[in-house]
């Protein structure tokens, strides 16, 4: 019964929306179509809850894991060496954010496609919490893993003024002159002031925070 209402919201928002129609979701979690959501609403994007058409990942209780992100490689058999790893990319709103990130059926894929960035840290011995340079006009940001965690920019970032830099070496250890931390990577003292990059804060990416529980599967809405 709920997917047949929902998909007359999804179908009632596409034909009414360009009358300038609005998805609001209730208190008690149900869903109106309206000129505009009142004090009580919350205006949600259709697309981003999984309900407008298109390829979607679904956890095992239907809840939406996110929206498929272009090609993906992930036949039901295994060819020798299997296709892509069997990764799917998806995007979902968390918090104020979009952020893209690697899935399988088993929950998170560890291959997400994009290497551990260049942090840089307010300390000058790569202590503290650490920012991650971004492009201020970004849209979306892209998933990453360092050890065994993964990680997401919180755009847009600001101008922040960095006294050290951390990096992981490509084949061999730290150059000359530079610390090695207990992570492996590298740090590099910068404490002149005048280094200003347009930086963002590191947030985790956990699939207990998000209340997605595997096994994944797809469906076509």
């Amino acid at each position: 019964m709920r997917s047949i209402v929902v998909g007359l919201v999804a179908s009632a928002l596409i034909v009414g929306s360009a009358h300038g129609d609005v998805l609001c979701k209730t208190k008690n979690g149900s869903l109106k179509l309206r000129v505009a959501c009142n004090g009580r609403e919350t205006q949600i994007d259709p697309v981003i809850e999984g309900l407008g058409s298109g390829l979607v990942i679904r956890d095992a209780t239907g809840a939406l894991v996110g929206i498929v992100n272009g090609p993906t490689f992930s036949p039901p058999f295994l060819a020798p060496p299997p296709l892509n790893g069997g990764l799917t990319p998806v995007v979902r709103r968390i918090g104020t954010a979009i952020v893209q990130f690697n899935v399988n059926s088993l929950g998170l894929e560890s291959d997400v496609g994009s290497p551990v960035p260049e942090y840089a840290y307010p300390s000058l011995d790569c202590s503290g919490a650490p920012w991650v340079l971004v492009d201020p006009h970004a849209l979306m940001t892209a998933a990453w893993i360092d050890g065994d965690r993964f990680h997401y920019a919180l755009l847009p970032g600001s101008p922040r003024t960095f006294h050290s830099t951390s990096f992981f070496p490509a084949g061999g250890g730290c150059p000359s002159g530079l610390v090695t931390l207990p992570t492996g990577g590298c740090c590099k003292s910068v404490p002149d002031d005048s280094h200003v990059k347009n930086l963002a804060d590191v947030a985790d990416l956990d699939l207990n925070t998000l209340g997605v529980v595997p096994p994944f599967h797809a469906v076509i809405q």
